[in-house]
């Protein structure tokens, strides 16, 4: 992790973190620790909201990868510009099929083949 705070990064990740805290991190945190705030379980929908907006890909993924994630924010997610950022998004095969299709329509052949497959894999776990 390149030059991170690695107290703040484990701050992060506690469940005794208050709101004030929150917020300091998320304005001031490297990459790294907004993203393990992004996919905090039981975020408030505006946090995630500001956090699918982050300059930083890896915290928009973390976003797109959090279960609490409203599919609206799922919506411009898969049309975010970044690739590493479309795949792990096709790659995940807890996201709703809605989005899955979407990205397996994307122009990179890397994004549609990995979401196929995930909805290959989705389609034969439902059938067993």
């Amino acid at each position: 992790m390149d030059s991170l705070d690695f107290n703040a990064y484990l701050r992060a990740g506690s469940l005794q973190l208050d709101d004030a805290e929150l917020l300091v991190l998320l304005v001031n945190g490297a990459a790294q620790v907004r993203s393990r705030i992004a996919e905090r379980k039981g975020l408030d929908i505006e946090t995630l909201f500001g956090c699918s907006k982050d300059r930083s890909a890896l915290v928009r993924a973390a976003v797109a990868a959090n279960p609490a994630t409203p599919l609206e924010i799922l919506r411009v997610l898969a049309d975010d510009p970044n690739l590493d950022l479309k795949y792990s998004m096709a790659e995940n095969h807890n996201l709703p099929l809605e989005i899955l299709e979407k990205l397996s329509s994307d122009d990179n052949p890397y994004i549609h083949n990995r979401a196929t497959r995930t909805m290959e894999r989705l389609e034969r776990q439902r059938s067993h």
